[in-house]
């Protein structure tokens, strides 16, 4: 890499602030299991009890309803543990909230498996009171309690229940007498996660409901705002998310200063899009306007959960979005995450990691000795936390930032960041950076390479590191007083550097490089959008690659095909197609190294040959023939089918290829493109534009006439020869050398004769070729070459086929023509005359009328006819007046059976 490309990388890197803080973390319950949602409160047992309380509930074995309630008079926080219920079918939503409007705040919580219901539990004076409000038509997935139709009273629970098209979002409140349950939105098909309440659409009054469901293979998740009206309940998709994004949670909060209302985070997680599973999506605006921002996408792929926004970073204004993830990689596994920011600057910072997967997470008053920020709640496997903000009194350690962030082994990695004593005045300062490899057993210590003295910025430099390594590194700074500070342990891999066909072979269904970041080479074979295939020379099986760039804007540069690129990105599985998948806020690259590339051979192969090593490559079939008529449309599948129909392929038409609106072709056709697996298995063709959907190229047409060695005295000759199929041009060359060096006649006409406008020199021998084009410019191979003579004597035509004989004289003629033919067979003649302007001047036929004969001719117009059988020989003569015709040049049209012929006949005077 260059350093210029280097400069830019670190530039690109450096531009964001970020806090990084110190974190204490207690461990409240450990058990077997796993729980669910968490929830945090007070006021359980009247309006006076302030008491701190955790709520949560598990999913399996032990199957409890738990409550956490603080014993403690003196620091630090201890806890008892009260089993409100042990269940047969475990728990999912976990919610506490006023929802009957005593004043005093109620457990609400939901079964997570059949049979599903919707439960209540509350303080009596005595003793846990629990009570069914409702059965429910599914699974639980998502909880909250609010004010949702805006009368005042935070007093209803709106909770998503079932999965795929029977999921639905319900409500369910307390009517002062009964418990009621309705269904507020029938979903869109798919799988309705979490669910939250706030105002966060200026243009209504009051709050809002909002929610998101999960995506499917071919469709994404999408994030709702619904809101009730007075009479209905009102439904708006404020973001419909692509490439099989699921969404599973969302939170509102007001965590972005640059917008002036509340914000909504969604999560995405369970299906990998574009970008790798557990990004972070901010949504604002008003009415029908709305913006889509990420504000956090990991380097590896982490099942997003859980999220929620408060107030935990004291060193950040305003409130913080917390994310709770189940990681797909080494170093990012189950980890509780803050993301802080504005605009398009965002800073994320691992909390710490949970140990098992986390579906609950809660921010508030956890710790009541601390008065700094809120706290949180956190679940994960079958652990209950609390974490909060560690207050520092050492050095401060802030703003670590890193760039190139996934290196190639051959790039040192340059670290930044602010190191400053935190006492007034500041202490004198030792610093440190050390990084270890492949694991933290071995740390190396280096000094920094430099420093800004103005703002107390330090410079690392770690070496390279060899391919597919992982490096681990944190800070450590000490003051005079013996007072240090370490940061936490940043990591990054350093990119394997394989070619395709190392990424592709493999005997399993997924990469060896599967969830690893990898340097590779390529040339574009095709572009869809922002995603494209590249395929290295020579091509062919396991040597070509799909290519997905994020699903959100980037600054790396658009490709074309035949463009020769350098790609860094990380090895993921769209559907069952191995993928190339470059995050850029992560550290993936594209450069271009060439353009222009002629592209690998295209395999040429029968529907039947497809297999996983021809993934992602540019492969052609021929005589194939498309099963629909009529025209393609966009975002749609075509059967395409071999002769037989015994083999067949679905065709995938991509919306802004040129194809869509375009006619379906009928009959034998080839068609080019790109191979991919689909999610199910099954194998699509892509092809890139309307020309790789053809009708087979033309064949070269057979020469009519003149015939091969004719002898004439036209010097204006006419061309004939035959139509050829799917041919819409044909090219005639006319030379008196055979070799077509300097030709007298080379010209593209649209149809398949043509007339001479300029004499040809007599007394010369010229040879003649054909050749068929059609609308895409594809040409056949030459015709056979013919050739004719012109003389400057005048001469009886004569032209033999086979066994038929065909005699014109004189021709040029000032008289009578005879046209005179002998067949062996008695068979039916035909002679049509017509002029330049395509006229008929003349039609004769060998029918005789009653009593004609060759003594008693038909007559027409002074023109005669006559024939006599001989034997098994028909003799016949059509004689033209050429008085009763003006000068001038005619076509004459003869048939006779299979037989025919056009020649040009020339009366002068």
């Amino acid at each position: 890499m260059s350093k210029n490309i280097l400069f830019l990388l670190l530039i690109a890197l450096f531009c964001s602030q970020r806090l990084f803080s110190l974190w204490d973390t207690t461990r409240i319950y450990t058990e077997s299991g796993s729980f669910r949602q968490v929830a945090i409160g007070n006021l359980l047992k009247g309006p006076t009890d302030d008491t701190f309380r955790i709520f949560a509930v598990k999913a399996n074995n032990p199957r409890n309803v738990l409550l956490f309630t603080d014993v403690s008079n003196s620091p630090p926080m201890r806890w008892r543990c009260d089993t409100l219920e042990v269940g047969t079918a475990g728990y999912f939503g976990a919610r506490i909230g006023d929802v009957d409007r005593d004043g005093d705040n109620d457990l609400i919580y939901a079964t997570a498996a059949s049979p599903y219901y919707l439960f209540h539990r509350y303080w009596d004076g005595t003793t846990w009171v629990c009570e069914t409000i409702a059965p429910l038509p599914g699974a639980n997935n998502g909880m909250v309690i609010g004010d949702a139709d805006n009368d005042g009273n935070a007093d209803e629970i709106i909770l998503s229940a079932g999965t795929g098209a029977s999921s639905r979002l319900m409500r369910a409140y307390w009517t002062g007498a009964t418990w009621q349950i309705d269904t507020i939105w029938w979903g869109d098909g798919r799988t309705i996660g979490g669910v939250a309440i706030g105002d966060f659409d200026a243009t209504l009054a009051g709050n809002e409901i909002a929610t998101v469901t999960a995506g499917t293979y071919d469709n994404g998740g999408r994030a709702m705002r619904i809101y009730w009206t007075g009479s209905s309940w009102d439904t708006l998709t404020l973001w419909k998310a692509q490439d099989s994004v699921s969404l599973v949670d969302v939170a509102i909060g007001d965590f972005d200063s640059i917008n002036p209302e509340n914000e909504i985070v969604v999560g995405n997680g369970l299906t990998a899009g574009s970008q790798a599973r557990g990004a972070v999506i901010e949504i604002y605006g008003s009415g029908t306007t709305w913006t889509v921002n990420p504000i956090y996408i990991p380097t590896q792929s982490e099942n997003g959960s859980a999220l929620a926004v408060g107030d935990i970073l004291d060193t950040h204004p305003g409130a913080e979005v917390i994310s709770a993830t189940a990681g797909m990689g080494p170093g990012f596994n189950y980890v509780v995450r803050a993301i802080y920011g504005s605009g398009n600057v965002w800073n994320n910072e691992s909390i710490f990691n949970i140990g098992g997967s986390s579906y609950g997470i809660a921010i508030g008053e956890v710790n009541k000795y601390r008065t700094l920020n809120e706290e949180i709640a956190v679940a994960g496997g079958g652990r209950l936390y609390e974490a909060e903000q560690k207050i520092i009194t050492g050095p401060l350690i802030l703003n670590i930032r890193y760039a190139p962030r996934i290196p190639l082994s051959s790039e040192p990695v340059i670290v930044q960041a602010k190191i400053y004593d935190n006492h007034t005045p500041p202490l004198d300062l030792i610093d440190s950076l050390g990084y270890a490899v492949q694991d933290t057993q071995v740390w190396t210590w280096i000094t920094k390479d430099s420093m800004h003295t103005s703002d107390s910025i330090y410079f690392y430099t770690i070496p390279p590191q060899d391919t597919g390594s992982f490096v681990y590194f944190r800070l450590m700074a000490k003051n005079t007083l013996d007072e240090r500070t370490l940061s936490s342990v940043t990591t990054y891999p350093v990119a394997l550097e394989h070619s395709i066909a190392t990424i592709q072979w493999t005997t399993q269904d997924t990469s060896p490089d599967f969830s690893k970041w990898v340097h590779t080479r390529g040339i574009v074979t095709g572009v869809f959008g922002r995603h494209f295939y590249i395929e290295e020379t020579p091509g062919g099986a396991w040597h070509a690659l799909y290519i997905r760039r994020p699903q959100f804007s980037d600054t790396l540069p658009r490709v074309v095909i035949g463009d020769s690129i350098e790609v860094l990105g990380l090895i993921n599985e769209y559907a069952r197609t191995t993928i190339n998948q470059v995050e850029y806020i992560n550290g993936g690259r594209i450069q271009v190294l060439a353009q222009g590339v002629p592209l690998p051979c295209t395999t040429l192969l029968s529907i039947s040959q497809i297999a996983e090593s021809l993934e992602c490559n540019l492969v052609k079939f021929e005589n194939v023939h498309f099963l629909d008529t009529g025209s393609f449309q966009s975002q749609n599948y075509y059967p395409l089918c071999n002769e037989t129909e015994t083999e067949t392929i679905m065709v995938y038409i991509y919306q802004g290829i040129g194809i869509g609106g375009n006619p379906i072709p009928a009959g034998p056709i080839s068609v080019t493109g790109l191979i991919y697996q689909s999610l199910f298995g099954f194998y699509q063709l892509n092809p890139r534009f309307y020309q790789d959907i053809l009708v087979p190229a033309p064949q070269a047409p057979s020469l009519l006439s003149p015939p091969n060695g004719y002898v004439t005295q036209d010097t204006l000759p006419l061309f004939d020869w035959t139509d050829v199929q799917n041919a819409t041009q044909y090219r005639i060359q006319v030379d008196d050398d055979s070799m077509f060096t300097s030709p007298a006649i080379d010209t593209i006409i649209n149809a398949s004769l043509f007339q001479t406008v300029v004499p040809l020199p007599a007394d010369f021998t010229y040879y003649w070729r054909v050749a068929a084009g059609d609308i895409y410019n594809r040409w056949s191979v030459w015709s056979a070459v013919w050739n004719f003579t012109i003389t400057s004597v005048g001469i009886e035509e004569n032209l033999t086929i086979g066994e038929f004989n065909l005699t014109i004289t004189p021709n040029p003629a000032k008289d009578k023509v005879y046209v005179r033919y002998t067949y062996p067979l008695k068979v039916k003649a035909s002679l049509t005359l017509y002029n330049v302007l395509g006229e008929i001047c003349l039609r004769h036929t060998s029918e005789l009328p009653p009593g004609s004969n060759l003594s008693n001719p038909p007559k027409a117009d002074g023109h005669t006819h006559r024939v006599a059988d001989k034997g098994s020989i028909r003799q016949g003569v059509f004689v033209i007046d050429g008085k009763r015709l003006g000068t001038g040049i005619y076509i004459l049209h003869f048939k006779a059976n299979e037989y025919e012929v056009r020649q040009k006949l020339i009366l002068t005077r």
